[in-house]
């Protein structure tokens, strides 16, 4: 059931990412606040999925460090990731609170991508929750000296 109120929400925004937000065996994301001009935002949820299966499975269909900026291609790049749906994980439920800045450890020797996504919802059943945002891809960096090895 949707009320008159639940229906108003401004979603959340994630910032954009950098890698400086990252090392080895970890990921930091933040957004900004979501808002609803008739509720309070009890709580974020923000939900993130890993590649599935061998990591250069999904390297070979999606180049993760600067596919925005892929200016020859004639699909835009938010289509390109809803096509990649089955490179990755399910959605899993990674923070749930009313923080606005959450790191996520990765484990070495694992695929190093990592796409999030987030939503504000309100203090009530009825006053619902925002949409997702739009899907963010991340992923860990290595060190300079092992970066220039590869």
């Amino acid at each position: 059931r949707t009320t008159r109120h639940s229906a108003q929400w401004q979603p959340p925004l994630l910032q954009p990412w950098d890698p400086l937000r990252a090392t080895s065996t970890s990921i930091t994301v933040s957004w900004t606040a979501g808002w609803n001009p008739w509720c309070d935002v009890a709580y974020y949820e923000l939900q993130a999925r890993r590649p599935a299966g061998h990591p250069l499975k999904l390297a070979s269909r999606l180049g993760l460090q600067y596919g925005e900026a892929d200016t020859e291609s004639d699909i835009p790049f938010e289509q390109k990731l809803t096509m990649q749906d089955e490179a990755w994980t399910q959605w899993g439920l990674q923070y749930k609170g009313r923080g606005r800045v959450f790191t996520k450890l990765v484990e070495l020797g694992t695929p190093h991508a990592v796409q999030f996504r987030v939503r504000a919802c309100g203090k009530v059943f009825l006053d619902g929750c925002s949409e997702w945002t739009p899907v963010q891809t991340t992923h860990t960096v290595l060190s300079a000296a092992q970066d220039k090895v590869n």
